[in-house]
């Protein structure tokens, strides 16, 4: 008797555990079209962009420039070259922050972007791997 509730309870636990993952799933998909998600490569690229302006308008700050006073100018030409606008771009962001270990491994790929431009730009033998986007990656959004 013991053994057929443990394994009725543990059913239910698995079939609940599988639900709330089902149901988070199709909260995501509902909460940003595919059409408008950025692919995955593209946001790595897009995010580590976005890390050296932010640390270069930073920098510009602690040393006194004017370049830090207009980031909207700077963000602007950025999500210029990507053919993104920042509502999507911050929509992407909560959309892949919807699977922590997506995230996760994301944010892995962004780090190792940053390092491999670091090493490139120290004088390291290995190229970055720049994605450019095009017009199949990325959906052109009008503001």
């Amino acid at each position: 008797m013991k053994g057929s509730f443990f394994s009725l309870l543990c059913t239910a636990a698995a079939l609940l555990m599988f639900s709330c993952t089902n149901q988070q799933e199709k909260e995501r998909a509902a909460f940003l079209p595919a059409d408008s998600i950025i692919p995955q490569p593209v946001m790595v690229q897009l995010l580590a962009d976005v890390h050296v302006l932010e640390a270069g308008l930073t920098s510009e700050k602690v040393n006194g420039g004017t370049t830090a006073r207009f980031p909207d100018y700077y963000y602007s030409g950025l999500f210029k070259k990507y053919g993104v606008t920042r509502q999507r771009f911050l929509l992407n962001i909560r959309y892949y922050q919807w699977d922590e270990k997506e995230f996760r491994k994301l944010y892995d790929q962004v780090v190792d972007e940053l390092d491999s431009r670091n090493n490139w730009f120290k004088g390291g033998k290995e190229v970055p791997r720049i994605v450019k986007p095009s017009e199949n990656q990325v959906k052109r959004v009008n503001s």
